[in-house]
């Protein structure tokens, strides 16, 4: 009887779902991009990187240098919004966010993944911050502050042979579908 209630209550109520609006694009551009598939980096542990972002903003150099990165060592992405964001969560910043997840599917962190396969994880967390550049923070409290510093930090992480060359960037800045469909978020 309790049951009947409650589902009736709920059947009444007026909730308005958000619809999401999709990109227009054309995703098998990026089924042809070939990714790593086991990991490379054999003799250590996956490193987890933990990225704060402005929500306002999206980091360009970062996104652009997992894109090649995922193409030398077998790497995962995943994205949050921190709870200081889900307050001033408007469509178009969902949107957005949801947008740049499906853009790196193919680099998502399934559920039924070992953390053990791969080699390197970034964990993107939008938050409200001060600054609008990316952060990464260490669990020993100290932190990276800029798109460049911490390319240049994961790049030391590597050996030379799977490093990514400032040419590499500046090439992929140019000629890559996934920067293409960000820059017109």
């Amino acid at each position: 009887m309790g049951l009947d209630k409650l589902t009736t209550d709920f059947e009444k109520m007026d909730i308005k779902k958000k619809k999401r609006i999709p990109f227009k694009v054309d995703l098998g551009l990026f089924e042809k991009i070939k990714r790593v598939s086991s990991r490379v980096l054999t003799n250590r542990n996956v490193e987890d990187l933990v990225i704060y972002v402005e929500p306002s903003t999206i980091p360009m150099e970062l996104l652009n240098f997992i894109d090649l990165l995922s193409q030398n060592v077998k790497v995962f992405t995943k994205f949050y919004a921190h709870s200081s964001v889900f307050s001033q969560l408007n469509n178009e910043l969902e949107n957005r966010f949801l947008n740049i997840d499906d853009l790196f599917e193919g680099l998502r962190f399934g559920i039924n993944d070992n953390r053990v396969d791969y080699d390197l994880g970034f964990t993107f967390i939008w938050k409200k911050m001060e600054s609008n550049g990316a952060i990464l923070k260490f669990s020993n409290g100290s932190f990276i502050s800029s798109d460049a510093q911490i390319v240049n930090y994961v790049n030391e992480l590597l050996p030379q042979v799977n490093r990514i060359s400032e040419e590499s960037l500046k090439k992929n800045q140019t000629t890559s579908p996934l920067l293409k469909v960000l820059k017109s978020f």
